[in-house]
C-alpha cells in the first residue's frame, strides 16, 4: 500500500513521534516476508515489523516499508498443555492467546496494560512485561524459541542449544553460522566488561540496549548456569533489527491465585514511599505500584476517575500500591490451613493500622472545654468502630472463609458423587 491514506494511519503508533512510511505491507506468512526483505535488500531500503502499533517511543515508526503481521500472520499454531508451551505467530493478540488457554488453567505471565490489543511479536521486539513482573518477569523470561528470517532471506530457527550445537553453528558457512560465531568471539573477548557495567541481572524490568549479557548466562560459558545458549534472549527487546520473527514458541504458567489483596500505604514524602518499597519487597508480593501526589491531584479533577479516590486519606505525597497474592489452599493445604494462614498474614498489617487510628483518637476521647462532650462522643465511636472493624478482620474473615470454602467443597463433592473427606473443625 503506497496511498496517502495508508502512510498516514502507519506513521505514528501510541507514542508522539511521526514520520511518513514509503509504504505498507501486510505479508500472509513467511513467504511474504521473505519477499519482503529480497525486496528491501534490492533497493536499499529498511523494513519496519510491527503489530498492533501499541509501543510509546516510535519503535514502529519510520520511513521504511512498514510489514504489519497483524492482519493475516495472527494463528495460535499449537498448545502443548503437558509441557506448558504454546506455538504462535507473531500477530496474534494477548488476550485472545489466553482466553484459549484459560480453560487449560494456564496463561502467559507477562500482562500489559494493553492486553486487549497488543500483539506477542511485539511483545517480543520491546521485552513487554507487566504490573506483576515480580513474580513472572518479562517477555525474555518466556521465549523459549523463535524461527526468524534474517537479512539474506534465510529463516533461522533460534532456541537453546547445547555446546556442541553452538559450535556445529559457528562451522556452518551461512549468515546464521557467521552470526554464531561473532556472537561468542565478542562475548569471549568482552566477557569482565559486559558483566561489570550492563545492569545487575537480577533487575528483572530493564530494556536497555541489546540484551548481550544475557547470553553469558548459559552452560556454555560457566556450567554453574543451567540454561543453555539460547540467541532467543538477544531477540527480546531488540525491537525487529535484528531479525524478521514469523513464529513464536512460549512459556505457559498457571494461573494467577483468584484470593488476593491490596494494601495502599500512604507516605508522607517519596523518599519515605521509597522505604517503604524495600520493605515490602521482604514480604514478597506479587506487584508494587507507586502513585504520587501528580496523579492524586489529577485524579481530583477527572470525572471518572475522582470516584476511584475513595480509599485516599489526607493528601498524601505518595501512595504505595502493594498486592499480595497465593493460594495456599490449592497448595495442598487443607481449608483450615489456608484460613489460619491467612489470618495470619493479615494480623500484623490489620493490627498496624488499626492501633495508628485508635491511638489518633485518645486526643477526641480525653477532650476538655467547650464541645468536649461532642468531641468525646466522636472519639468514642470512631474508637469502637476501628475496633469492631479490626475484629472482623482478624478473626471473623478466616472463620467466613473457612465455612463458605468448606460449603463450596461438599457442594462440589455432591455434584461429582465423590467421597467426603476427613472432616476439620475449627477450633472453638
Amino acid at each position: 500500500m503506497t496511498d496517502s491514506l495508508h502512510q498516514m494511519i502507519y506513521a505514528t503508533d501510541a507514542s508522539a513521534y511521526r514520520e511518513m512510511p514509503i509504504a505498507v505491507v501486510y505479508p500472509r506468512d513467511a513467504s511474504d516476508v521473505k519477499e519482503c526483505i529480497k525486496f528491501a535488500r534490492k533497493n536499499g531500503i529498511t523494513l519496519i515489523p510491527r503489530a498492533a502499533g501499541t509501543s510509546l517511543a516510535g519503535q514502529v515508526v519510520g520511513k521504511g516499508v512498514v510489514v504489519d503481521v497483524s492482519r493475516y500472520m495472527n494463528h495460535v499454531l499449537e498448545i502443548n498443555e503437558k509441557e506448558h508451551w504454546v506455538r504462535v505467530e507473531p500477530g496474534v493478540v494477548l488476550d485472545e492467546l489466553n482466553m484459549r488457554v484459560k480453560s487449560l488453567g494456564l496463561f502467559f505471565g507477562p500482562e500489559t496494560s494493553t492486553s486487549n490489543r497488543c500483539c506477542l511479536g511485539g511483545m517480543v521486539g520491546n521485552n513487554s512485561c507487566g504490573s506483576h513482573s515480580l513474580v513472572y518477569g518479562s517477555t525474555r523470561d518466556h521465549l523459549l524459541e523463535a524461527k526468524v528470517i534474517l537479512s539474506d532471506g534465510e529463516e533461522a530457527w533460534l532456541k537453546g542449544m547445547e555446546k556442541d550445537e553452538v559450535r556445529d553453528k559457528m562451522t556452518e558457512d551461512t549468515l546464521e553460522g557467521k552470526i554464531y560465531r561473532c556472537s561468542v568471539e565478542m562475548l569471549e573477548n568482552n566477557r569482565e566488561e559486559i558483566i561489570q557495567h550492563f545492569p545487575d541481572p537480577a533487575l528483572r524490568r530493564r530494556n536497555s540496549g541489546y540484551a548481550i549479557d544475557q547470553l553469558l548466562y548459559s552452560d556454555y560459558f560457566d556450567v554453574a548456569y543451567e540454561g543453555k545458549f539460547n540467541l532467543c534472549k538477544l531477540l527480546a527487546g531488540s525491537e525487529g533489527t535484528l531479525a524478521f520473527v514469523t513464529e513464536l514458541k512460549l512459556n505457559l504458567v498457571p494461573l494467577p491465585p483468584k484470593e488476593k489483596a491490596v494494601i495502599c500505604v500512604h507516605c508522607r514524602t517519596l523518599e519515605e514511599a521509597f522505604e517503604g518499597n524495600l520493605v515490602a519487597l521482604k514480604h514478597h508480593p506479587v506487584a508494587i505500584e507507586l502513585m504520587d501526589q501528580n496523579i492524586l491531584e489529577l485524579s481530583k479533577g477527572n470525572i471518572a476517575q475522582n470516584k476511584n479516590r475513595f480509599f485516599v486519606q489526607g493528601d498524601p505525597a505518595a501512595i504505595l500500591i502493594v498486592e499480595f497474592a497465593r493460594d495456599y489452599h490449592n497448595e495442598g493445604k487443607s481449608i483450615y490451613e489456608a484460613a489460619l494462614e491467612g489470618g495470619r498474614v493479615r494480623l500484623r498489617p490489620i493490627l498496624m493500622t488499626s492501633f495508628a487510628f485508635i491511638l489518633g483518637t485518645f486526643p477526641l476521647v480525653i477532650s476538655t472545654g467547650a464541645g468536649a462532650a461532642s468531641r468525646i462522643s466522636l472519639g468514642i465511636a470512631v474508637f469502637a468502630g476501628m475496633l469492631m472493624s479490626s475484629l472482623v478482620g482478624t478473626l471473623f474473615m478466616p472463620n467466613f472463609y473457612y465455612m463458605m470454602q468448606s460449603l463450596q467443597e461438599r457442594l462440589g463433592r455432591k455434584k461429582h458423587n465423590l467421597p467426603a473427606k476427613q472432616k476439620c473443625c475449627m477450633p472453638k
